[in-house]
């Protein structure tokens, strides 16, 4: 997978990027599932339109993605959340993610951020 769109009512109104996919810096968390042979997907981005917030649709896309993961036989799914984004904490908790560690990570497009990384083990 590399991406997962949701359409409701033939709009789209929530998006994904989900893949196999990770940088360097995850090699140093320490996850209980550890990557290898594309066992874990990693959600790199999920955004809900503006208009669709507070409907559901973060939730939904999440339990989304974590049921095709089963279907896959995929083993955990590994994800980070940007510092302050305390509404993305409360999303991914509340689906099941155990948070992992924070950690300093440098993306051209924001500079040195901290990260709090998170893990869905899929049993």
């Amino acid at each position: 997978m590399s991406g997962l769109i949701e359409v409701y009512e033939g709009i789209i109104k929530a998006c994904a990027i989900v893949n196999s996919n990770s940088n360097k810096e995850y090699k140093r968390v320490a996850w209980k599932v550890n990557e290898r042979d594309n066992n874990v997907w990693i959600i790199h981005a999920l955004a809900v339109r503006y208009e669709y917030r507070g409907m559901g649709l973060a939730t939904q896309l999440v339990k989304n993605i974590i049921s095709y993961a089963k279907l896959e036989n995929i083993e955990a799914i590994h994800l980070y959340v940007i510092d302050k984004n305390t509404l993305a904490d409360k999303l991914y908790i509340k689906a099941g993610f155990k948070y992992i560690s924070t950690e300093n990570i440098f993306y051209e497009v924001v500079g040195n951020r901290q990260f709090r990384m998170y893990e869905y083990v899929i049993e």
